[in-house]
């Protein structure tokens, strides 16, 4: 994994074990994120923290990126 992602990794990480999913009704936080009726529950925050993950992780694939490198997270 890139340095770049590394914190957004660490920032799902952290909202998914804090979230009930996981906290309360303790399942795995990839249950949570692949069962759809799991992941209704999950907080917008994780959700929206998962997606700029995954663009981060996009990010290092793409070509344009590579040169210019992976925006910065605001």
């Amino acid at each position: 994994m890139g340095a770049s992602c590394k914190d957004q990794h660490k920032a799902v990480a952290v909202c998914l074990q804090r979230s009930p999913c996981v906290m309360i009704e303790r399942h795995t936080p990839q249950e949570c994120f692949e069962d759809p009726e799991l992941k209704k529950e999950l907080p917008l925050l994780c959700i929206s923290q998962m997606k700029a993950f995954l663009d981060c992780k996009r990010g290092m694939v793409d070509m344009t990126k590579r040169i210019r490198g992976n925006g910065p997270l605001s």
